[in-house]
């Protein structure tokens, strides 16, 4: 192993992934993977409450929309007990952007941009900069 790659590792940021539809879970893990370390992936947001106090991820990548709670709630559950993890949201909906950004949410990727601008998002998160992705702008 290279002190590049030792490096690289080294620095990987702890990511969690909520996300409902289990493709895109699975995409989302691979996708994710090779830049950062993925300490566990959920399929609604009470699943997702239960993974982010049990480790400690640097930030959270959460669908929006999912049955059982919400991205958001979940997200707003955790703040009120303390956990103030940067989150990333990601949606496939046109009416979500200016919501999402008046709240606390720190950045947000629409689905069209997740190839592109998630993982940048992510690491803006990680630092504490708001992002909107490029499709989300647009609406």
């Amino acid at each position: 192993m290279t002190v590049s790659t030792l490096l690289r590792q080294v620095a990987k940021l702890r990511i969690l992934i909520a996300e409902d539809d289990k493709h895109m879970r699975a995409l989302l893990v691979r996708l994710l993977s090779a830049d950062f370390e993925v300490l566990g992936d959920f399929a609604n947001g009470q699943e997702l409450l239960e993974g982010a106090t049990s480790v400690e991820p640097d930030v959270i990548v959460s669908d929006v929309s999912m049955p059982v709670m919400s991205g958001t709630q979940a997200m707003e559950t955790l703040r009120a007990a303390g956990h103030y993890v940067p989150f990333v949201f990601i949606t496939a909906s046109f009416r979500a952007t200016s919501d999402l950004l008046r709240g606390s949410a720190t950045a947000l990727v629409h689905k069209f941009d997740i190839g592109s601008e998630l993982s940048i998002a992510i690491r803006m998160a990680a630092l504490g900069r708001r992002y909107i992705s490029h499709t989300a702008q647009l609406l």
